[in-house]
């Protein structure tokens, strides 16, 4: 059942018509597992072909480790994500479609002096006045080092390059030192 005449011209070489030929039975063969308008929609997508969607529609970055829901969602909110890229909402909604729930982002952080007001522990920056594109995220879910990196990762993919993750902190839900994490440097306990 081919759909699709040969756009190859009449001088086309033997490899060519090859190629075209070959291409052609793997369209007629996937003609049968699925409509083609499958392809372009998220919801109904095939989970092999789920990649190749989410890179037509410039998903910035593709872990399969995620899981195909979260991955359906990231794909599906690419466009929203573009339109905003850069925003705060943009940065929410990342969050959101990763699974981190509603997260807080406290953009321009203030800056501290040296004089013990406040602890020194890499949530705070201090000295240089000159931190109006730093920003922190406060994730409402503990988060190991591995994830950390990766969210780290993410949040490139939607901010100007001049703005600077000062933190993640995730404090309010941290891991505790009640003997149920193994310390086994994969945790931490608050912030990273």
């Amino acid at each position: 059942m081919t759909l699709v005449s040969p756009l190859l011209p009449p001088n086309q070489s033997e490899t060519e018509a090859a190629l075209d030929l070959a291409a052609q039975e793997r369209f007629d063969a996937l003609q049968g597992e699925f409509a083609l308008t499958q392809l372009v929609d998220v919801a109904q997508c095939p989970d092999t072909l789920l990649p190749w969607l989410a890179w037509a529609l410039r998903v910035e970055t593709w872990n399969p480790a995620l899981g195909v829901a979260v991955l359906r969602e990231l794909t599906a909110n690419a466009f929203k994500r573009h339109r905003t890229k850069g925003t705060v909402a943009a940065v929410k909604q990342l969050l959101v479609d990763l699974g981190y729930g509603d997260a807080v982002i406290t953009e321009g952080t203030e800056t501290f002096k040296y004089d013990g007001t406040v602890k020194y522990d890499g949530t705070y920056a201090h000295g240089s006045t000159t931190r109006w594109a730093h920003y922190l995220v406060k994730i409402p879910r503990p988060l190991t080092i591995a994830q950390a990196d990766e969210l780290r990762g993410w949040l490139r993919t939607v901010t100007p390059a001049r703005c600077v993750l000062q933190v993640l902190d995730y404090t309010e839900a941290a891991f505790t030192y009640g003997g149920l994490q193994a310390h086994n440097n994969t945790i931490t306990h608050g912030t990273v």
